[in-house]
């Protein structure tokens, strides 16, 4: 990402409620999809924990490791996390050992590889037993493309079949796999398309929200966990998806 975009994070990602209810919406599929009597137990992995706001959440079911692409990140998570966070890079530039992890999170970190396959593969090796869980967020719909994916370098935005295609190939089980942040996604559409046709290049983290309607906003998206936790939405402005490592639950 740029530079800028990594600033942006250290000031919003505790307070924008973008981050707050991705947050709350991985955490709720977490916590069901998890086995109760491991949870004290997990090794988990966050692949592309940036500036670490959902290591935090993270660190409730178990013992927290980070990986990042960029050193700034890595330095950043450091100088709370210590060496448990380490510089890799996906497809192949990964610093841990295969079969060590329970959990492994990639929140919206596929979409910046070239190698999407090879990533998902790799990430399935360090997977420790059959029912060791992905949870996985990307964007959705290329119709969606606007500048803010130019400015978070987003190599693509995926459809639900193409990613669970891929995520299939790949050796996985798939649990579940739905869109999210459906409520707003009328709004976020119109947005996009009217930035794109008058060529307005700003990011989404650009500008700030009156402190009400950020939690207005907060609220409505967050309330999605409580759907996805028995049903899938049409349609939405992301993908999430949990899968297994094997066939076994």
């Amino acid at each position: 990402m740029e530079k800028r975009a990594y600033d942006e994070l250290k000031t919003m990602q505790d307070t924008y409620w973008w981050f707050i209810a991705k947050r709350k919406i991985i955490c709720s599929l977490i916590e069901k999809y998890i086995k109760p009597n491991r949870s004290s137990k997990l090794r988990i992995l966050d692949v592309g924990c940036g500036m670490g706001a959902l290591l935090r959440q993270l660190s409730d079911y178990g013992n927290i490791y980070g990986m990042d692409c960029e050193e700034e990140a890595v330095n950043y998570c450091r100088t709370i996390y210590g060496e448990r966070i380490r510089y890799g890079k996906l497809p192949n530039e990964i610093p841990f050992e295969e079969q060590s992890f329970d959990l492994v999170v990639l929140s919206d970190c596929l979409e910046h590889v070239d190698e999407d396959y090879e990533s998902l593969k790799n990430i399935h090796g360090l997977l420790r037993e059959e029912d060791s869980l992905l949870v996985l967020t990307v964007p959705a719909l290329m119709s969606l493309w606007s500048y803010n994916d130019e400015f978070v370098h987003h190599k693509r935005r995926y459809d639900k079949q193409q990613l669970m295609d891929i995520v299939s190939e790949s050796g996985y089980s798939i649990r579940m796999c739905s869109y999210y942040n459906f409520w707003l996604f009328p709004i976020v559409w119109i947005v996009r398309k009217i930035k794109n046709l008058f060529h307005i290049q700003q990011d989404d983290l650009n500008g700030r929200l009156p402190m009400f309607a950020n939690k207005i906003l907060t609220g409505i998206f967050a309330s999605e966990r409580w759907w996805l936790r028995k049903s899938a939405f049409p349609i939405g402005v992301s993908l999430i998806l949990v899968a297994a490592k094997g066939d076994r639950v």
